[in-house]
């Protein structure tokens, strides 16, 4: 059996469990059933969609660049190692990602971290110029969340370094899949 057909047998079964089948004999799965949870379901569902991907990139041309989409399960978010001082977004992001530990999957990058919270209202894009730029700095509600803008100096010149709290990590995790899908639909 090649990798492709392995990968639709297995969706076969995962879609016939999804739907309330016994996928070894086609009869239905008893109400109260453990398979029968929705939540059940509706990851089921999740790994069929994966699946269906993996059998789709499978049958291409080695388009070695082409990722599934983001997503972070609940558990993973759950599991997210907060800091209990302030981080950059890159940081959120990699400790994010060493939870997640799917290398076939996008990422997430700080710019559309940055876009999703300017159209939250968190951010706002200042036109005070800094090293040829305009900055993004907190607002009064970022503020708030515990948003915080640094002026630093790299080895470009001075740049403006966003940090997040401890309750602005849980938020921005929290929201890590919106925050996804955002760039999802920009694309």
């Amino acid at each position: 059996m090649t990798e492709f057909e392995k990968i639709r047998y297995a969706k076969l079964f995962i879609d016939k469990m999804a739907n309330g089948i016994n996928p070894l004999d086609n009869t239905p799965i008893p109400e109260g059933e453990l398979l029968n949870h929705v939540r059940i379901s509706r990851c089921l569902f999740y790994v069929s969609d994966l699946l269906e991907q993996m059998a789709t990139f499978g049958t291409a041309k080695k388009k070695s660049e082409e990722k599934l989409p983001f997503f972070a399960t609940e558990e993973q978010i759950a599991a997210f190692d907060y800091a209990l001082h302030p981080l950059n977004a890159s940081e959120i992001i990699k400790r994010l990602e060493a939870v997640i530990q799917n290398p076939h999957m996008k990422s997430v990058s700080v710019q559309l971290v940055n876009q999703w919270l300017v159209a939250e209202g968190y951010l706002y894009i200042d036109n005070e110029v800094v090293s040829g730029k305009p900055q993004k700095m907190p607002t009064q509600k970022g503020e708030g969340l515990g948003i915080t803008a640094t002026l630093k100096e790299g080895k470009n010149g001075p740049y403006m370094l966003l940090q997040y709290s401890t309750r602005a990590q849980k938020f921005m995790v929290k929201n890590i899949n919106a925050i996804a899908q955002t760039g999802k639909k920009q694309e």
